[in-house]
């Protein structure tokens, strides 16, 4: 699927659902991209974000396995992860592994960004962010185990 040039976000859910879409070009003329835009996208092989996207809502990757590449200087993968630019909020939790630590840059963590991540059985946290960010953690099903 090729999005059109005239297209300036993708909204929430957009193509969710879609699971024979294996791939999406998204335009420079796009800024935004809604939560759950590509949920449970089971063929989608690769997104890129291009320069132009000043705005990420919620998680758009909800159990999806493409490889996330990101060309915005608003944001940044850092060890396989959406961030905005300086790792200040988690947006999209995209390793699949099963464990996480939480860097201690982060200062909150966007909706949705741990759902749908089956795998993920223990985060990692020193407690001086973890009080910063309990309120976000407190469903969170996984075991929490302090660094420090």
């Amino acid at each position: 699927v090729t999005v059109p040039d005239s297209v300036t976000s993708i909204g929430g859910c957009a193509f969710a659902g879609c699971e024979s879409l294996q791939s999406v070009t998204i335009p420079d003329s796009v800024t935004s991209i809604g939560g759950s835009a590509f949920h449970d996208c089971s063929s989608l092989q690769s997104v890129t974000i291009p320069e132009s996207v000043t705005i990420i809502k919620g998680n758009p990757f909800l159990n999806c396995p493409a490889r996330v590449i990101n060309r915005s200087k608003h944001f940044t993968i850092f060890e396989g992860n959406l961030y905005t630019s300086e790792r200040q909020k988690l947006i999209s939790y995209l390793s699949k592994g099963e464990n996480f630590t939480i860097p201690d840059s982060v200062t909150s963590i966007g909706d949705g960004a741990f759902s749908w991540c089956l795998s993920l059985q223990s985060i990692f946290i020193s407690r001086k962010t973890y009080d910063r960010l309990k309120f976000k953690l407190e469903d969170f099903s996984s075991e929490i185990k302090f660094t420090d």
